[in-house]
């Protein structure tokens, strides 16, 4: 990928996570999915994530492309098959998140323009993912010592955008930011079980506004 072709991928890129980061939603039910949303919305999250392994997921996708529209960008994680990026593309995904790198999925994003974002961990699985053309890549699995692989990575790979999904809170997201990360993906945090059984979204609001607060905060 060219140094023109990186720059054309961050610009298409940054709408989709303006504050460097974005929510993942996984085993939430459709008949609370918007109001769930709405709350983080109101928190300041601009991009959420639906993973296909969550009942009723495309439905769910398209619900929220449906009643967002340009408000909230809607993106599908788990995707691990052609089939299943056509599936997410046609319920209306406008980012494909993947746990492994698949070249073809990489290709079948890009013919329909919107950005696949593969998995990789080693050195080796992220130069392949990069030279698929990714235009950025999801470090995964990030558990223990996450800062420190990330110092470890952006040496050799200074060049090449990353998000991280996994152990990011609003307690250490700003010094994970401040290594380089392009964005960061956060799942239970912003989803917490008690609030959204008791339909609480007042919680979910709060936990996206301190997220997004501890994030840009200077």
């Amino acid at each position: 990928m060219s140094q023109n072709d990186q720059i054309q991928a961050l610009e298409v890129l940054q709408p989709i996570f303006p504050h460097g980061v974005f929510a993942v939603a996984r085993g939430l039910t459709r008949d609370k999915i918007i109001p769930i949303v709405e709350a983080l919305h109101r928190g300041g999250i601009r991009a959420i994530e639906i993973t296909l392994n969550t009942p009723q997921a495309l439905a769910m996708i398209f619900d929220l492309r449906s009643h967002f529209g340009e408000r909230m960008v809607i993106g599908a994680g788990t995707v691990r098959s052609v089939q299943e990026a056509d599936e997410a593309y046609r319920a209306g995904a406008q980012f494909l998140v993947s746990p492994h790198t698949d070249p073809e999925i990489i290709a079948k994003a890009m013919e329909r323009n919107i950005a696949s974002i593969p998995g990789a961990f080693t050195p080796t699985e992220i130069m392949q993912a990069w030279n698929a053309g990714a235009r950025v890549i999801k470090l995964f699995p990030m558990r223990a010592n996450l800062e420190t692989y990330i110092k470890e990575l952006k040496g050799p790979f200074h060049d090449i955008p990353f998000i991280v999904m996994g152990g990011v809170n609003a307690s250490n997201i700003k010094s994970i930011k401040s290594l380089g990360i392009f964005a960061a993906g956060i799942g239970s945090e912003l989803f917490p079980a008690h609030a959204i059984e008791k339909e609480n979204y007042d919680e979910v609001e709060q936990a996206a506004h301190t997220l997004i607060n501890a994030s840009v905060s200077s």
